[in-house]
């Protein structure tokens, strides 16, 4: 009958609109929009700002009166063998298909009351009663056997020095009283291990503090070496400060006879040049002297041939 189930019917109808709110999240404008500023939908759809402000948008551009009478509209149109509506126009509120709210406080549930009995089976704010008595909504039973059960099963309070007993919540008292002296006992015991525990601690702090206290020494040692040798390379250093001026002094005057020498040595070089120079002229003069003579000679020599 799956051709012709109503509810086979509205469950293609509701996978078909997942998957189109799924494409549309991915696809469209606004999403590539919300990627650019990191916004993720799936981590911001339970918050209470994001369900208020759909909520707003949903009365705004879509009413509940028109999702309600669009909802009616398909599910005539999906349920021709009447699994879902009535098939009597005005047949009043005693109609198994008239809607109706949940009744359990807390849930805005809202359904043809012939489904009323399956949603109160599995309804989360329908109230249930525990075997240890206590009353509490269904979606609270998880954290009510975890932490509020009388009847939960519980590690001993001394669980953590060595009891390994698990017994009933509301058992605890009795067992505390019944095994005070095995928890006394295990009180003792883990008291002897930290005492061992702290004696080690102790005998480590001792040995920690004699190093501390050698290496201590042998650094001030070791500073008092480094001071005297730092005065050694001071004085050193000194010396060397007064031997380097005194070079340096010698070097000046040495430099300075040295220069005076060569002032001297120039001005001698200048003068004996100057009177190489009058002799040159001196002995160019008497070239030239006995060059006109040589010449005149030679033309009288000349004529008296």
């Amino acid at each position: 009958r799956e051709g012709s189930d109503t509810f086979h019917e509205v469950k293609i109808l509701q996978e078909k609109l997942e998957n189109f709110v799924k494409k549309e999240l991915s696809d469209t404008v606004m999403s590539r929009l919300i990627s650019g500023v990191n916004f993720n939908f799936h981590q911001r759809a339970d918050r209470f700002e994001f369900k208020q402000r759909r909520a707003e948008v949903a009365t705004r551009f879509l009413p509940k009166k028109e999702r309600d009478v669009i909802a009616a509209l398909i599910i005539r149109k999906l349920d021709p063998y009447y699994q879902l509506h009535c098939n009597k126009i005005g047949c009043g509120t005693e109609c198994i298909y008239v809607l109706a709210q949940c009744s359990n406080e807390g849930c805005s549930a809202t359904m043809s009351k012939v489904h009323m009995d399956a949603h109160d089976e599995a309804c989360p704010f329908k109230i249930t009663t525990c075997a240890c008595g206590d009353t509490f909504a269904r979606h609270d039973q998880s954290k009510h056997q975890s932490e509020v059960c009388k009847l939960r099963d519980s590690k001993c309070a001394f669980a953590k020095i060595g009891c390994s007993r698990i017994v009933r919540a509301c058992d605890m008292n009795q067992h505390l009283d019944d095994d005070g002296s095995s928890h006394l006992l295990l009180a003792v015991n883990r008291m002897m291990e930290y005492q061992d525990l702290i004696k080690s601690m102790r005998d480590r702090i001792t040995a920690l503090e004699h190093e501390n206290k050698d290496l201590k020494q042998s650094f001030e040692n070791q500073l008092q070496v480094s001071a005297k040798e730092v005065e050694n390379l001071g004085t050193k250093f000194n010396r060397s400060s007064k031997a380097l001026a005194a070079v340096e002094a010698n070097s000046k005057n040495d430099v300075k006879k040295i220069t005076e020498k060569i002032e001297k040595h120039q001005k001698a070089s200048t003068k004996e040049i100057g009177n190489l120079g009058a002799k040159v002229n001196k002995t160019s003069m008497a070239l030239t002297a006995l060059e006109l003579t040589s010449n005149n000679e030679f033309k009288k020599i000349r004529a008296q041939k």
